[in-house]
């Protein structure tokens, strides 16, 4: 058994009041006719906020959140771990 401790740790978003953002994305039901929305923001804390309102409407049902970064080398590890 390997302790998570033990494993080389890479951070991929810092969030803090300073953070940029941009990289971030919502993808709503919209792409297929959906009118869900979805809004991402900070907060005074510096926490990223994903909020809004989901419609079933129009066949639709979703809200998500994508963070565009570079790609990060993982040779020779068997399993990642997302911590959140």
């Amino acid at each position: 058994m390997v302790l998570l401790s033990s494993v080389p740790s890479m951070v991929i978003f810092d969030f803090n009041k300073d953070a940029n953002i941009g990289n971030w994305f919502v993808v709503d039901d919209g792409v297929m006719g959906g009118r869900s929305a979805g809004n991402f923001t900070l907060n005074n804390d510096g926490y990223g906020v994903f909020q809004g309102e989901v419609s079933l409407e129009n066949n639709g049902g979703f809200s998500s959140l994508r963070y565009r970064f570079a790609t990060k080398k993982i040779n020779g590890q068997t399993k990642a771990v997302l911590r959140l």
